[in-house]
């Protein structure tokens, strides 16, 4: 086992799932476009959204002639509008009342304690060349993060 975590069952299930079914498409299966990796970064599942680059390295590897890059699978926007990047940000963003990011996930105790992971996941995928849905729209917005 390369991660400690792949001993999870939850991790060993997308694990067995990967290899069922491995085209890229499945990985952004889903009602509203909202796929796995959207999840992972939703949950601030580092390993998860790791075995999924991973494995879309392993594809481009195995079929080079498909080859995208990981930024293509993370870049793909939700029928709500957002990346896999804008749904990370969900586990560490500060919401509060009448923002409209008021959702069963955003819970302040519930985002207190994903915080670092979802930091982690955030620029885990910001260095592979994740972006969020304004900026592939051509806006940039500055985002200041500060440790609480």
């Amino acid at each position: 086992t390369d991660h400690p975590s792949l001993e999870n069952p939850g991790h060993q299930i997308a694990k067995w799932v990967l290899k069922k079914y491995p085209e890229r498409e499945n990985l952004l299966k889903g009602q509203g476009n909202v796929g796995a990796i959207h999840r992972a970064a939703l949950f601030a599942n580092y390993t998860a959204i790791e075995m999924i680059h991973k494995h879309v390295l392993a594809l481009n590897r195995k079929f080079p002639e498909q080859a995208a890059p990981f930024s293509t699978l993370t870049n793909t926007v939700t029928d709500s509008g957002g990346t896999v990047l804008d749904w990370a940000c969900n586990t560490f963003r500060i919401s509060t009342p009448g923002d409209g990011a008021e959702h069963p996930f955003a819970h302040p105790q519930l985002q207190a304690a994903r915080r670092k992971d979802g930091l982690k996941c955030y620029k885990y995928l910001r260095t592979r060349g994740s972006l969020h849905a304004f900026e592939l729209g051509g806006v940039f917005r500055r985002y200041v993060y500060t440790a609480s």
